[in-house]
């Protein structure tokens, strides 16, 4: 018996189901590919857009009344007051430790000074 195991000849079961599995891969890719309605947004309508399903989409008209809603969900305003509150809390919050630890090393400094 030989030692080498590298010249064995082995099932090929291997390189049956890489192959199978590759096809498969390869089909579902092309037909993903074929169904497509659209692929750029010139493929639609006019009033439509291509979106990133690949299906066209009507394009959304936004009239006053809409438009309103729209600015009433609007919540930059409450997140740039909680943006400015939270870094003031922390600005504060860091400010005191290194007070804190300030006057610690300067109480040890006194102690080895009066030493």
């Amino acid at each position: 018996m030989s030692k080498n195991r590298l010249h064995k000849q082995g099932s090929g079961f291997g390189h049956w189901s890489f192959t199978v599995i590759l096809i498969i891969v390869l089909l579902w890719w092309f037909i993903g590919f074929a169904t497509r309605d659209c692929r750029k947004n010139t493929d639609c309508q006019r009033d439509s857009y291509c979106d990133y399903r690949y299906t066209c989409q009507k394009i959304p008209v936004i009239d006053g009344g809409n438009a309103k809603d729209i600015l009433k969900q609007n919540s930059f305003f409450y997140l740039l007051i909680g943006g400015i509150i939270g870094g003031a809390l922390t600005y504060y919050v860091m400010r005191k430790e290194v007070e804190s630890k300030g006057k610690e090393k300067s109480a040890e400094h006194k102690e080895v000074v009066q030493k």
